[in-house]
């Protein structure tokens, strides 16, 4: 029997078995015991295994590092070996001839190009002479049309003569003087002599002096009383009737007369203003400058004085100018002439058109009633 502790717990025991595997009685583990003799081999031997590793590693080692060494060195031994001259002649000659075969492709497809560009040519001409063909085939086989006749050529358009027209239109624009000495202008709108001018001109009086053109020549013909027949404070308007037309003024039995243009005007339309301001010779006295003729243009269509509708003219006006007619280039009645700026030269201005027609609209029978 032999003593024996157990590896795990630690507990004594009493066993047969002196070495090998035994059970605690305890635990209930195995666990094994080495006889002497085979414990003593073991540990021989893992103490020559220790004590030899470290040599065979370092020995390892070294023969690696003196192998990689003549490897290198046979390598740039064979690298560094000098290379006879027939190889290098060899060589250049290969490479001569390699550029010679580049440079002839190179050549070979510049030829072919311009080749290719010829025959595009050469193709495009082809087809336009085959449609040349085509359409001159088409033309010879098509039914032909009659000639077309010429367009009769239209008359040119006279040129407006501006100055026979400012002659015709004097014939109507007449010069009013009233008792009180004052002096304006005016113009006839019906063939039985009735006369539109500003209320200003006229004032408060009931009748007038009017003096007109001859129709034969630029002589005045002086017509008294004539009668105020209808004002218009607020529209700065007034009537003036003529009395029967007198033989010298007379055209085809009647008082000659402005036609009144309703379309309205435009900036920058030329016309033109017909009337007769006044020359200051004293303080007492003063030369009326009768059918003194001025032009300009619209400077606007639509300005606004003192609530008024206006067109501003750059035609120069002065007193003497007020109610005559401001005309475009055609002898039609575009607007009165009512004011001018006092403070500034070319600015003008005139009733338009519409005031006046409507001014005119609630006169209707006196403008339509026979010439006497």
């Amino acid at each position: 029997m032999a003593d024996v502790t157990c590896k795990h717990c630690g507990e004594h025991f009493s066993s047969a078995k002196s070495a090998g595997t035994l059970f605690c009685p305890k635990c209930l583990k195995a666990f094994w015991i080495d006889t002497p003799d085979h414990a003593g081999q073991k540990g021989h031997a893992a103490a020559a295994l220790h004590s030899g590793t470290p040599y065979l590693t370092i020995t390892l080692a070294v023969c690696g590092f003196l192998f990689f060494i003549a490897a290198t060195l046979v390598y740039q031994s064979k690298c560094s070996s000098p290379v006879d001259a027939n190889t290098i002649s060899l060589r250049e000659a290969v490479g001569t001839q390699i550029q010679q075969l580049e440079s002839e492709l190179e050549n070979e497809t510049i030829q072919l190009k311009d080749l290719e560009r010829r025959l595009q040519d050469q193709k495009r001409r082809n087809d336009r002479l085959v449609f040349d063909d085509q359409r001159a085939t088409a033309n010879a086989l098509a039914p032909q049309a009659p000639p077309e006749e010429p367009e009769p050529e239209k008359p040119a358009e006279a040129a407006v003569d501006v100055t026979k027209i400012i002659s015709e239109c004097m014939k109507s624009v007449v010069v009013i003087r009233g008792s009180d000495g004052s002096v304006g202008s005016g113009f006839v709108v019906s063939r039985n002599g009735v006369v539109v001018t500003n209320r200003h001109v006229v004032r408060n009086l009931k009748s007038v002096t009017i003096e007109m053109q001859r129709r034969e020549s630029k002589d005045t013909l002086v017509l008294r009383d004539a009668q105020v027949i209808a004002v218009n404070n607020s529209e700065d308007l007034a009537l003036v009737k003529l009395p029967a037309v007198p033989a010298a003024v007379a055209v085809k039995g009647g008082y000659p007369h402005l036609p009144i243009r309703a379309a309205a005007t435009v900036t920058g339309e030329p016309v033109i203003a017909i009337g007769s301001p006044g020359l200051m010779r004293s303080r007492t006295e003063i030369m009326v400058l009768d059918y003194t003729v001025t032009r300009g243009i619209i400077s606007n269509p639509q300005r606004t004085i003192e609530d008024k509708a206006m067109i501003q003219t750059s035609v120069p006006v002065n007193p003497g100018n007020s109610g005559g007619p401001l005309l475009d280039e055609q002898g039609n009645v575009i607007g009165v002439v009512t004011a001018k700026s006092m403070v500034a030269e070319a600015v003008g201005f005139a009733l338009p058109t519409r005031t006046l027609l409507s001014f005119l609209a609630r006169y209707k029978d006196v403008l339509e009633k026979p010439a006497p």
